[in-house]
């Protein structure tokens, strides 16, 4: 009984259409790994003096990997044996060593933290990641442990393969051998960096190289070489600049081939005034970890020492310093 006859209005049927049914739009397992690397990108991780690191690299990979079979699928059906069905296809590398495998994972892992909070996966699926225990010693073949083990370089191979390097790259491995620095830090290494103030340290008196941008300045840490007069007279004999990396290839080529213009035999050609007197071949005013890694190479097949890297010989210097001390 309303007023003057008047009835209520029948309620208006809600119209719900399929999508709104199923609820809102799940992301795939493609667009959340996504989301996370557009994040990594805005935030400038993983970049060190401009440019990508090889952790970034490899962490791309292993996401490029996992999603190969399962990129499509819903977020929600990422769990513990998509997890478990990638670490099995890693096993069947042959190449890969059980410690690059953890670390693949480990990586994946890192992203999976990353969406928690932001509610992309469950609480209950992290917890499911957060369980997966990495691969322990034994449950791989032995070979699979190391490729190669780390060597201990001692100063005489230095020595013989420093003969065999050049002037430029010589003088990097004997700094290496003297001062225990990193192969990145040897090729980054500029006159700037350089505080010729004498310092006293064990009756010597030293130079301080302050490394710019060192592997754990995200940690906060700083990181300095004292470089005793050995180390002093070989940035000597190198020469220096004003500015710019005390090592450069463009420096190393030139001094190479005024070595070979002297010790030729014959009297110098047409050809050969030409050939000096064109356009040259361009390399970088200083040396990446890769370019030296190669030179030193490229060194070992003109000797007999058992192939080691640029690392190693750092190696080799903490190893001794072990021993005396």
């Amino acid at each position: 009984g309303e007023a003057n006859g008047r009835v209520p209005l029948e309620p208006v049927a809600t119209v719900v259409t399929a999508q709104e049914a199923e609820g809102p739009p799940t992301k795939t397992m493609r667009q959340a790994f996504a989301e996370y690397q557009s994040y990594l990108d805005e935030t400038g991780r993983y970049r060190k003096n401009g440019k990508t690191t090889s952790e970034r690299s490899m962490l791309t990979l292993a996401i490029t990997e996992l999603l190969e079979d399962c990129g499509n699928k819903p977020i929600s059906e990422l769990d513990e044996s998509v997890l478990l069905v990638y670490r099995d296809k890693l096993e069947r590398k042959p190449r890969l060593t059980r410690k690059g495998i953890n670390r693949k994972i480990q990586m994946i892992k890192r992203c999976l933290r990353w969406m928690r909070p932001r509610g992309i996966i469950t609480r209950e699926q992290w917890l499911e990641f957060f369980a997966l225990e990495p691969l322990k010693r034994g449950e791989l073949p032995a070979d699979r442990e190391r490729r190669q083990p780390k060597r201990a370089v001692s100063l005489d191979d230095v020595e013989a393969v420093a003969l065999e390097a050049g002037r430029t790259v010589s003088a990097m491995m004997w700094l290496q051998a003297l001062t225990g620095m990193r192969p990145g830090e040897v090729c980054a290494m500029r006159w700037q960096d350089i505080d010729t103030t004498p310092i006293a340290i064990e009756q010597q008196l030293c130079w301080t190289y302050r490394v710019a941008q060192a592997k754990t300045a995200h940690h906060g840490h700083k990181t300095s070489y004292h470089l005793d007069p050995k180390a002093q007279e070989i940035l000597i004999d190198v020469g220096q600049k004003e500015s710019g990396h005390v090592f450069s290839p463009m420096q190393a080529m030139k001094e190479r081939h005024d070595e070979l213009r002297e010790e030729r035999a014959t009297p110098p050609t047409k050809q050969m005034r030409d050939r000096d007197s064109g356009q040259r071949r361009s390399f970088k005013n200083h040396y990446t970890v890769d370019n030296y890694a190669q030179a030193v190479d490229r060194a070992l097949e003109r000797t007999k020492v058992v192939r080691f890297t640029p690392h190693e010989i750092r190696h080799g210097f903490i190893t001794r310093g072990a021993q005396q001390y």
